[in-house]
Formats: C-alpha cells, sequence, structure tokens
C-alpha cells in the first residue's frame, strides 16, 4: 500500500468531511427557519379562526375570515412544503456527512493496517537477518589465508 497515496486520500476525505459537516449547518439553520414558518402560518390560521368563531364578532370580519381562508391555507401549505424539502435536504446533507466519516475511517483503518504491516514486515526482516547471521561463516576478512592455515599445523 502506498502511504502517501493513503495520507493524501485522509487529507482529502478530511477535508470533504469538514465540508459536509457545514452543509448540515446549514440544512439545520434552513429546516428551522422553515419549521419556524409552517408553525406560524398554522398558528395564523388558528388565531383568525378563533377570532372569527367569538360571539362578538360581527358578520363582517366572519366574511373577511372566510375570504381569507384559502389563502392562509395556501401559505401554509407552501410553508409545509417549504419544511418538507428542507428536512429531505437536511436528510440528504446528514447521509452525505456519514459517508464522508465512515471514508475518513476506513482510510484510518487502512493506514494502521499499513502500519501494522510494516512492522511486521520489519521484524521479519530482522528475524531472517538474525537466523542468517547464525547460519553464516565468518566474515572473510577474519578468516585466515589458507597458507597460514598450513604453516600453522606444520608447527
Amino acid at each position: 500500500m502506498n502511504l502517501e497515496a493513503l495520507r493524501t486520500a485522509r487529507r482529502v476525505r478530511s477535508e470533504a468531511c469538514d465540508v459536509a459537516a457545514g452543509e448540515v449547518a446549514r440544512c439545520l439553520a434552513s429546516s428551522e427557519t422553515a419549521r419556524h414558518a409552517a408553525d406560524a402560518a398554522a398558528a395564523r390560521i388558528h388565531a383568525e379562526a378563533e377570532a372569527a368563531a367569538e360571539l362578538e364578532t360581527d358578520d363582517g370580519a366572519v366574511e373577511a375570515f372566510a375570504a381569507w381562508l384559502p389563502q392562509g391555507r395556501h401559505a401554509a401549505a407552501l410553508a409545509a412544503d417549504r419544511r418538507a424539502t428542507a428536512d429531505a435536504t437536511l436528510a440528504v446533507a446528514r447521509a452525505a456527512l456519514s459517508a464522508a466519516r465512515v471514508a475518513v475511517e476506513v482510510i484510518e483503518r487502512l493506514l494502521a493496517r499499513a502500519a501494522a504491516d510494516e512492522t511486521a514486515r520489519r521484524k521479519r526482516a530482522a528475524s531472517v537477518a538474525a537466523l542468517d547471521a547464525l547460519g553464516r561463516p565468518a566474515a572473510p576478512e577474519t578468516l585466515a589465508a589458507p597458507e597460514t592455515l598450513a604453516a600453522r599445523e606444520a608447527d
């Protein structure tokens, strides 16, 4: 595994994770704004209906409410649609953030595995070197020349 490529991928994916987190924050704010607008539109319909239903209300106020109600319902439906759209966009942003976090985690695991593999490779190489050192004859410069050995045996 190319560690430099993994490190670069981790950096890029971490940046993507930051961007996705920012998008979630933006979508949360948008969703909250849409929720407030939808709640306000529904509350206005309720308040207008309450006012029109009071016994002291004259017929003109009731007729005005009846004329306004389709507009109020339309505004409430639009606000509810905007809220649903904002909530769906938020869900997509959260999914993108989750995917970005998983990508970073996968790369982190790959880096950890690569580090463990490198450590194991070094340990194996050291073991092989130690075993080779035990099984090899002494280095050539430590051996006496053959003529010197023959002269020593003659003495």
